[in-house]
């Protein structure tokens, strides 16, 4: 899959209750959601336009509300490591202290910019203009980033060895689960909750059959792409 004209863009919850779905989606082919676990008060509206995205939207649970920018930095960095780097970044946040790293990754030859979501009228067109005149439309709509990491060649390991790492995996969740409290209510969020803490590139290549193993285990149940914990 070709991967020019592709946009990753990651933004705050908070922020993204502030700008138009509308010209996100236009600009972006995926978007990560960072949103506090005990977040409460999602606009029905602005969920509804979000399944339209499908699988190129990804909620990223965060367990302490003030750390959110070092979450945005660590999946960052993690995708720069996994992701061609004709891939662009984008950060859609107010907060300059993303731009350190937001150098740091354009030195490496990848684009990634800030996009502000305020200008300096709090006017929602001005809002809107703003956002949009930092990008230019992509190429590309959908994209699912186990496709853009790297030749299945380089990341073949042994059947045995995989078996090993999708119980070690699910163990680990659990246990972390557990110690945490916290819950993701839906299979997408627990996803996003296991590759935030494995990044392992089989981890990403296996993400289902570690939530089959959960579920041949009995740890969890899945209805209507809800999850039930057992422990």
């Amino acid at each position: 899959m070709s991967t020019k004209g592709l946009r990753y863009v990651f933004i705050e919850l908070e922020d993204l209750k502030t700008i138009r779905f509308e010209k996100l989606e236009q600009i972006a082919s995926n978007v990560y959601i960072f949103v506090d676990v005990d977040e409460t008060s999602i606009p029905f509206k602005l969920v509804a336009k979000l399944q339209t995205m499908g699988e190129n939207l990804q909620w990223v649970p965060v367990e302490n509300a003030n750390s959110k920018s070092q979450h945005i930095a660590f999946v960052l960095g993690q995708m720069n490591e996994l992701l061609d780097e004709k891939i662009e970044f984008a950060i859609i946040s107010d907060n300059e202290s993303h731009d350190p790293l937001i150098s740091f990754i354009n030195g490496l030859g990848r684009s990634c910019i800030r996009v502000k979501t305020q200008s300096d009228s709090t006017d929602e067109s001005q809002v809107d203009n703003q956002t949009t005149r930092s990008f230019t439309p992509p190429k590309q709509s959908k994209s699912i980033v186990k496709e853009e990491i790297i030749d299945n060649e380089e990341i073949e390991i042994d059947i045995s060895d995989l078996g090993v790492l999708i119980e070690e995996t699910a163990r680990d969740t659990v246990k972390r689960l557990i110690r945490s409290g916290n819950r993701p209510s839906e299979v997408s969020l627990l996803k996003s909750y296991i590759l935030l803490h494995h990044h392992d590139l089989p981890v990403h290549d296996n993400i289902d059959k570690i939530i089959d193993h959960l579920k041949t285990n009995n740890e969890i149940e899945i209805k209507d792409d809800e999850i039930i914990y057992n422990f």
